[in-house]
């Protein structure tokens, strides 16, 4: 089977996985990650929302999470955004070991979360929202770019 097109059944075609345990070598096959998660885990009084989590994301990849309400989805995102600290564990952004102790830390490393909102502005567009208090400013004013 050729990895680039799939086979004949019509399955999308298979990457060789990372062995368990060992990090991405950066060789093309399994490419250095931007963000790992080791050993994740965030207690609140009453409930553990994530337990021992590990997680490895590659530059440019797309990833999903999926699970039941309750299940720690939001909560793992909030950690990785800087919204929340983890009760246990390490993250690593490019392989260096980070202390994501605020929105604004997490995105001085490049890390950002558009949290689940229906409706923030209607009357902007999907990109004014997605960049909604992160405008150009100016001299203290918003600018759009032109001088």
């Amino acid at each position: 089977m050729n990895d680039d097109v799939g086979d004949a059944s019509g399955t999308a075609p298979m990457r060789p996985p990372v062995a368990s345990g060992q990090p991405p070598t950066g060789d093309g096959a399994h490419p250095s990650p931007a963000i790992e998660l080791r050993g994740i885990t965030k207690r609140f009084p009453g409930v553990v929302a994530n337990s021992n989590v590990n997680l490895t994301v590659a530059a440019g990849s797309i990833h999903s999470l999926i699970g039941e309400n309750g299940a720690g989805k939001s909560t793992l995102m909030k950690v990785i955004a800087g919204v929340e600290q983890p009760t246990a564990g390490q993250v690593l952004i490019d392989g260096q070991p980070v202390q994501l102790t605020s929105v604004s830390v997490a995105a001085e490393h490049g890390v950002g979360i558009i949290f689940q909102e229906l409706n923030l502005c209607p009357n902007l567009s999907v990109l004014d929202n997605l960049f909604l208090a992160q405008e150009l400013t100016r001299g203290g004013t918003i600018s759009d770019g032109r001088e």
